[in-house]
């Protein structure tokens, strides 16, 4: 598991604890994670297993979890060209 992939993301033992982000970044700073931090973790931890155990289902899950990194980027990007990134609004 990479270590240090996100201080809001912790491990002991079997147990995980993700802190969200409260509140906009802008508004309160970065007190959390978000859901991409989710998502490579959850990318990582299939790595990690992956290379003792390979299969095609987590290649395949590694492949989606991708798509679902970039659909996210693109949201931040329609945001950023809206002016909304880093607040509540919706857009």
């Amino acid at each position: 598991m990479e270590a240090g992939l996100n201080k809001f993301i912790t491990t002991e033992g079997s147990k995980i604890t993700f802190k969200f982000q409260d509140g906009p970044i802008s508004v309160s700073g970065v007190n959390g994670c978000q859901i991409d931090d989710v998502i490579m973790w959850c990318k990582s931890w299939i790595d990690l297993h992956n290379e003792t155990h390979p299969c095609d289902e987590n290649r395949l899950a590694m492949v989606r979890l991708m798509e679902a990194l970039s659909w996210l980027k693109m949201r931040k990007l329609n945001r950023e060209a809206l002016g909304i990134e880093g607040t509540s609004t919706l857009g």
